[in-house]
């Protein structure tokens, strides 16, 4: 890096610094910095309430998912996979008393 890129380099910082804390200077003199807080505030607080609603909505629906009532499963067990040829699944042996 030669000296006049290194010049410009620390000539473009130094203003962006002066820009910016004279943008500080001037939001915190005329009240817009606090403004700016109080609006982005509201917003952080809307969005973790719409959070909070859409968690609640989730495990609501989770819930009510769960708690339905048992279903048997139609078709074929998931035991070794074998079918035999006329589609008829072998039910399994019961114990009479």
């Amino acid at each position: 890096m030669g000296f006049q890129s290194l010049h410009r380099s620390i000539t473009s910082s130094f203003c962006f610094f002066r820009l910016t804390t004279q943008m500080y200077i001037n939001f915190e003199n005329d009240g817009t910095w606090k403004a700016e807080l109080a609006e982005s505030s509201q917003i952080i607080i809307a969005l973790s309430t719409k959070i909070d609603q859409l968690e609640n909505r989730l495990t609501n629906t989770i819930a009510l998912a769960t708690y339905g009532p048992a279903t048997t499963p139609s078709g074929p067990s998931p035991g070794n996979g074998f079918t035999p040829k006329n589609g008829q699944v072998k039910k399994p042996n019961t114990v009479k008393p």
